[in-house]
């Protein structure tokens, strides 16, 4: 009997996001997984291969025959655009649930005109662009939102190295805002207490490479971005910056797992705009709940695998938020994931305006 499903690869098959994902494209595709090392759990009817992600041949060997390549490996600071070049070779579709502006230069302008790929299709960045694409369409005149990222769960090692990367990589600017479009020094916040989070926590301006693409769209709105803290210890520590030791990563898994011992985990991405709609001045904040990052991040890959394989998103490179409709993706991970939350509220607060 002939299985006509589609082929795809998936890279990281031991890692939390690559296991979601195996898992969820199991049903409609043929799922050919890749790990270094074996994973612990297996899922019925995935082929499961040893692969090294370093050796080009054994990458290639492992990809070949595949129509979308999926690569969920971590880090993704240290990999580069080693499995991209690899699907650019073959000539098939790449997704990558990371993936920053320094991949989607590497790429732009270098694949076959027929080819997809899509970058940064996970929570954060992915999720958090298109809750800012979705406050613009609702306004007529967009004025400002703010936007706020919490996790409350300990780092994995990859995912560790990443957040360390990010600081130095170019992702983002720390301490600063955009002001109808020039990057301002914007001061951070105490006592903040969004709607469904755990506790209050501080918070740190950080413009994100992805808002401030976005932005460019609408000039003239005021755009900022929080990154909220539960665990001071964690917090403490980025902020030194000390994080250029060959045990960085592991040192601040480390601090994670005794900050959120005991702890349940979530996850929170918030968003409030303001803005004039038919000419009267509104309000609107929409807020996103998750017990797991990899899973809400996975679920976001797997949505985008959808669209990819049923050829709904359009050729070329491309990041998640600039190609997948806001609403839609929602729904979907509503439907795909237990304990997800999502609130669409008139404000985050009842509190005056500037306050939380």
């Amino acid at each position: 009997m002939t299985n006509d499903k589609p082929r795809i690869a998936v890279l990281g098959a031991r890692g939390a996001i690559g296991q979601q994902v195996i898992a969820q494209l199991a049903a409609v595709a043929q799922v050919r997984a890749g790990s270094r090392r074996p994973p612990a759990v297996q899922h019925a009817g995935v082929e499961y291969h040893g692969v090294d992600l370093y050796d080009s041949d054994a990458l290639a060997a492992f990809c070949t025959g595949c129509c979308l390549i999926i690569n969920c490996a971590a880090p993704g600071s240290r990999i580069g655009d080693r499995v991209a070049r690899i699907a650019e070779k073959l000539g098939c579709n790449y997704l990558d649930p990371g993936g920053d502006d320094h991949l989607f230069a590497l790429l732009h302008n270098k694949v076959a005109p027929e080819q997809r790929y899509v970058l940064s299709a996970g929570m954060l960045p992915g999720l958090s662009g298109l809750l800012l694409q979705s406050a613009a369409s609702a306004f007529d005149t967009l004025e400002s939102v703010t936007g706020y990222a919490l996790s409350c769960e300990p780092y994995s090692s990859g995912g560790a190295a990443d957040v360390i990367a990010s600081l130095d990589n170019g992702y983002g600017m720390a301490g600063v805002a955009l002001r109808q479009g020039m990057l301002q020094p914007c001061a951070g916040i105490d006592n903040i207490q969004l709607p469904l989070a755990q506790t209050s926590t501080s918070g740190s301006p950080f413009m994100t490479s992805e808002w401030q693409r976005i932005s460019a769209r609408f000039p003239q709105t005021d755009l900022t971005w929080y990154n909220l803290f539960a665990a001071d210890d964690v917090a403490g520590w980025l902020s030194r910056r000390d994080l250029h030791r060959a045990d960085a990563a592991q040192t601040l898994v480390a601090l994670s797992v005794k900050a959120f011992a005991g702890r349940p985990a979530q996850h929170l991405l918030a968003v409030e705009a303001r803005g004039e709609i038919r000419g009267e001045q509104q309000q609107r904040a929409c807020v996103l709940e998750s017990d797991s990052g990899a899973k809400l991040t996975a679920a976001v890959t797997v949505f985008c695998a959808r669209q990819m394989l049923q050829g709904v998103l359009p050729a070329g490179v491309h990041f998640a938020a600039d190609v997948l409709h806001p609403a839609q993706t929602l729904q979907f991970i509503q439907q795909q994931l237990p304990g997800f939350c999502w609130l669409e509220l008139p404000a985050l607060t009842a509190s005056e305006e500037g306050a939380l």
